[in-house]
């Protein structure tokens, strides 16, 4: 009788149907290598985004916390420096600090409310684009512009459109303008890309049962896409008191515009590890800089969970 051999499903060898035969050693080891060269694949892929998060996270947010409890000055021997935890003193000082120029914290909030309002606008023009109304692809390259070039390049032609053509200097609102316009590039790339993801079936039906594109637009598009519109909500509260709204671009460090965001930029270029000699009483060194840092942390980290929770709750869903 002729011998019939069988390969089961999990690679074990079979002689006339009957109980499987032990692998050979060579299969063996060309298998363990496959698994070994994934393995050294998969810790290849992952170590830099790892190395990138340890450092540039975990490290920068652990060593900002440690200096926000210490105090340093010059070694009396010239080189170093020696620290000294002090416990509270750089908190009292930022609140102090920050109590008497709170115009700087209303401005970051008004900036915040200000692209606020504008989201709406972003989300109508994306609507717009994926519906592929007349001149949608102009739109789509205009909107997008700010996103492909430089933002220092933007920024110098921005500036010479309002000196040179309209004769006349950046004002808020001119600032304000660019700001929302620099942030529709990636505003209508999300968007869009949510509404892409809707099921065409789902408008169609509505289309056939007689809905307008406003109703479209509001009944369907918005519950469906209200997903990222949330994220983008917590994101600008996230980075309400550290958006710089590109005035370092703008002009440097000598803005007439000081958001808290900004002022942090500026002080933090400007800044060093000890306190300055030349009018310390108006700015912040490294350790108070990281006190202020961790005081914004505990005050926006609550605020961010309660709004997410409640536009979770309370905003439109699918259903």
């Amino acid at each position: 009788m002729e011998n019939t051999n069988v390969i089961t499903n999990d690679g074990m060898l079979t002689e006339n149907g009957g109980m499987p035969q032990e692998k050979a050693p060579k299969e063996k080891n060309q298998i363990a290598s496959r698994q070994r060269k994934r393995l050294i694949f998969y810790i290849c892929m992952l170590i830099f985004p790892l190395l990138n998060f340890s450092v540039f996270y975990v490290y920068v947010n652990l060593d900002m916390f440690k200096l926000a409890f210490m105090h340093y000055e010059l070694d009396p021997s010239g080189v170093g420096y020696l620290g000294t935890f002090v416990w509270f003193e750089n908190f009292e000082y930022v609140v102090n600090f920050i109590s008497t120029r709170m115009h700087m914290v209303t401005m970051s909030m008004s900036f915040y409310f200000y692209t606020l309002v504008c989201m709406p606008i972003a989300v109508i023009f994306s609507y717009y684009i994926y519906k592929g109304y007349p001149a949608a692809n102009f739109f789509r390259v205009v909107l997008y512009l700010p996103s492909i070039f430089s933002g220092v390049v933007m920024v110098m032609l921005y500036q010479y459109l309002f000196r040179y053509v309209f004769r006349t200097e950046l004002l808020l609102g001119h600032i304000l303008f660019y700001n929302v316009w620099a942030s529709f590039g990636m505003n209508i790339i999300m968007y869009t890309g949510a509404m892409c993801g809707i099921n065409t079936s789902i408008p169609e039906s509505a289309s056939l049962d007689g809905a307008t594109a406003i109703q479209e637009f509001w009944y369907i598009t918005i519950p469906m896409i209200f997903p990222t519109i949330r994220t983008f909500l917590v994101m600008g509260i996230v980075h309400l008191f550290t958006n710089s709204a590109n005035l370092y671009t703008f002009y440097g460090n000598s803005s007439p515009l000081r958001p808290l965001g900004y002022w942090m930029t500026v002080e933090k270029l400007d800044g060093s590890l000890v306190s300055r000699a030349i009018d310390p009483e108006n700015h912040m060194n490294y350790p108070q800089l990281s006190a202020l840092g961790v005081i914004i942390t505990v005050a926006t980290l609550p605020v961010t969970l309660i709004i997410r929770r409640l536009l979770e709750k309370y905003g439109p869903s699918e259903d």
